[in-house]
């Protein structure tokens, strides 16, 4: 090959290497608006059965936090069989009320039993007693779980299912 063969070679291919550099910008913008919702709710350090706040994923920097539609808490005590304990009933159950907006319901964290603007309850909060409890939060068709149980001294854990 000669110098002059070379030099348009590599002409001939600048423009695909361009090319290729806008693809590769253009997929990491597409990448980052696509981040979503890592589905998972966790009890923060620190919380016990008075004062629980879950966490929604906000401790995740490139976590989306979308528009939470319902919170659900079902659970309870650990001698109480779970064959046992009624379908459809929750420990505490809120639910965004009509006509707050979308923005207005991207929650990072909540209090257990502090209902948040522009939500209701749908049940009211019952004491958190020694036992495994599980967390839902409803987002559109999205959901995040996670899990706690509260020891005998009181104190909140993140549980593994």
């Amino acid at each position: 090959m000669e110098a002059g063969e070379k030099a348009r070679c590599c002409r001939h291919r600048a423009p695909a290497t361009r090319e290729l550099g806008w693809l590769a910008l253009i997929t990491c913008y597409v990448f980052a608006a696509c981040i979503r919702y890592d589905g998972m709710v966790t009890v923060v350090p620190g919380s016990t059965a008075q004062h629980l706040i879950l966490d929604f994923g906000a401790s995740n920097q490139n976590t989306v936090l979308p528009a939470v539609d319902a919170i659900v808490v079902e659970g309870g005590p650990f001698n109480i069989p779970k064959r046992y304990s009624a379908p459809g009933t929750y420990t505490w159950f809120v639910v965004r009320s009509k006509g707050t907006p979308p923005s207005a319901a991207r929650l990072a964290q909540i209090r257990y039993g502090a209902v948040p603007s522009g939500f209701q309850q749908s049940a009211p909060p019952l004491p958190l007693l020694r036992g495994h409890y599980h967390v839902e939060v409803r987002a559109g068709k999205e959901r995040a779980k996670g899990s706690f149980v509260i020891d005998s001294e009181g104190v909140a854990w993140p549980s593994p299912t």
